[in-house]
């Protein structure tokens, strides 16, 4: 699937909103969300904790369904396809980065490559030159048959990106990527991502508290009171 135009946004939100049932009180996080994201752009959510940031990036990844608005990715409306429709176009078209990385600890740096592309009935050799090759992207060449638990925090982090990338998606959506990373190692992985970005061509939206990263975004928006306000971006 090709990028779309750059005139037209891979990410369009309109008037999204979701509240919570709690206590038997509706608590509403998004309250008429606007957001378009342009092909290859690398995008920033910020925020105070429990400001619907994660919400958001799950209505966007199609995890969660919003009470009222619309979702298209490259121009498909979500909300007018069935789940099989929205299970296909999350495999597909996003790539998933989360927090604590999410490898499976009895599966090799390969293996959890190799993950997507089996769930998307990949060929077998197609699949493993791809999953290679992306290990060597990430830095991770000569790690290829190391379990996770040998690897360092920020190379398990690579190992997530690759992963991401395995089915070769459009979007790129990363939930704190940085939190469980030092300083410099939090660095390199934001480097390899803008690097990731620009080789294959991507889109990104990042979750982060880590105002230390806030460099590597094009455009940061404040999630707050279920609003959105753009910050602006890099300099």
């Amino acid at each position: 699937m090709s990028i779309a135009a750059a005139s037209n946004p891979v990410l369009d939100v309109r008037d999204v909103h979701k509240a919570y049932r709690r206590g038997g009180a509706d608590t509403r996080v998004l309250s008429g969300i606007d957001l378009q994201v342009h092909g290859g752009e690398c995008v920033f959510l910020v925020g105070p904790s429990g400001s619907g940031k994660s919400t958001l990036l799950s209505i966007l990844g199609c995890i969660l369904t919003p009470d009222r608005g619309t979702l298209r990715i490259v121009g498909r409306d979500v909300g007018q396809i069935d789940e099989r429709a929205r299970v296909r176009l999350r495999r597909d078209v996003i790539g998933f980065v989360f927090q604590r990385f999410q490898l499976i600890r009895g599966l090799s740096v390969l293996d959890n490559v190799l993950v997507p592309m089996r769930l998307q009935g990949k060929p077998p050799s197609a699949a493993r030159q791809r999953a290679l090759e992306l290990i060597q992207s990430v830095g991770l060449g000569e790690c290829a048959h190391a379990l996770p638990q040998q690897l360092s925090a920020g190379q398990c982090q690579r190992v997530a990106f690759a992963r991401a990338l395995a089915n070769d998606p459009l979007i790129l959506l990363a939930d704190e990527p940085t939190a469980s990373l030092d300083i410099a190692t939090g660095d390199e992985i934001m480097q390899l991502l803008r690097r990731l970005i620009q080789q294959y061509h991507k889109t990104a939206i990042v979750v982060t508290h880590d105002a230390r990263i806030f460099r590597y975004a094009d455009r940061i928006l404040r999630l707050d009171g279920g609003q959105l306000q753009d910050q602006g971006g890099r300099t």
